[in-house]
């Protein structure tokens, strides 16, 4: 599984996404889940890099029922959607963000 993340990572950091999406996909299908916030942070980022803000949300989609997002994680996302000034997926968030019990 260690593998799995550095390859993950390495990927985000070149954000390749399609590579990255693959990835954790096969990760996923061997029910392996992300265990740390930085390696979903990094791969967050290279959506918000890319823009790519749909592929963004079927990600957080397909981990999140193997992952619990942590505050840093909910931190990041608002900050990237108010950056993009996209308001609608910024008050999605938040009402996540207070559901998961961060206010």
């Amino acid at each position: 599984s260690h593998l799995h993340f550095g390859i993950i990572r390495m990927y985000a950091m070149l954000d390749r996404l399609d590579d990255v999406e693959y990835s954790v996909g096969r990760m996923l299908k061997q029910r392996i889940s992300f265990r740390c916030p930085d390696d979903v942070e990094k791969v967050i980022c290279s959506y918000f890099r890319r823009a790519a803000y749909d592929r963004l949300d079927l990600f957080l989609e397909c981990i999140g029922g193997s992952y619990k997002l942590t505050r840093s994680t909910y931190d990041l996302l608002i900050a990237g959607y108010r950056r993009a000034g996209l308001s609608e997926k910024l008050d999605i968030v938040m009402d996540d963000m207070k559901l998961a019990g961060f206010s």
